[in-house]
């Protein structure tokens, strides 16, 4: 799958299954952390994805998901 296809994907799934961590979002896609990582990164920097603390994060306490929660971007 292309970038362009990837970063389609997604936005799908933040937009109908809401935020969600890295670790869900990829395993959801179907696509490595890294590469996924990669395509929010861009995604934030055109400001079409946002990043916020993850609540039920707990460093270092078993795996609770990831730090950060990622969203669509509130449409001003």
């Amino acid at each position: 799958m292309n970038q362009e296809g990837r970063r389609h994907v997604i936005m799908n799934f933040l937009e109908f299954d809401g935020p969600m961590t890295l670790r869900a979002l990829s395993a959801k896609c179907g696509i490595d952390q890294s590469t996924l990582n990669s395509d929010i990164a861009w995604l934030e920097k055109a400001e079409m994805v946002a990043r916020e603390e993850n609540p039920s994060w707990t460093a270092f306490k078993g795996k609770s998901g990831g730090r950060y929660l990622y969203r669509m971007e509130d449409a001003a």
